[in-house]
């Protein structure tokens, strides 16, 4: 989930929330297992598509992350 807001001509900043829960069958459904990850995503358009970078947190390596695109995801 996020909310994406425009700053005007220099772009667009998300912040976001994303959570995983992983069980094998579904009357066990154990929340101990619930993965959860947070970032803020800058996007810019351009004339090569939109750029955007990523700083985020995963909680389950306990530490950040960065990464970037170029382009459009489908």
């Amino acid at each position: 989930m996020g909310v994406r807001i425009d700053m005007g001509q220099s772009g667009y900043i998300t912040p976001r929330v994303q959570a995983l829960l992983q069980f094998e069958k579904w009357d066990n459904i154990d929340m101990s297992n619930l993965k959860w990850s947070g970032g803020l995503t800058y996007q810019k358009r351009t004339r090569l598509g939109p750029v955007d970078f990523t700083l985020g947190f995963k909680e389950m390596f306990k530490g950040f992350n960065i990464y970037g695109g170029v382009g459009y995801r489908f």
